[in-house]
């Protein structure tokens, strides 16, 4: 429970930071910001960043 707890966590803060740099790019650099590529990218790092921190967490956790 506390492994998803912690996951879901990340996943919030990694998915406003992701909204955040859209926001950025939207605002600032307005040609070429609706590249589809970035969906992509932005999903990988969305769902995918706190996987590793996450399963560290639990690896460290299991061993100690």
């Amino acid at each position: 429970m506390t492994a998803l707890l912690h996951y879901l966590f990340l996943a919030t803060f990694t998915w406003t930071l992701c909204e955040a740099v859209l926001i950025y790019i939207l605002l600032v650099k307005v040609f070429g910001a609706n590249d589809r590529k970035w969906i992509y990218i932005y999903l990988a790092l969305g769902w995918g960043m706190q996987d590793t921190d996450s399963v560290m967490c639990i690896c460290v956790n299991y061993i100690l």
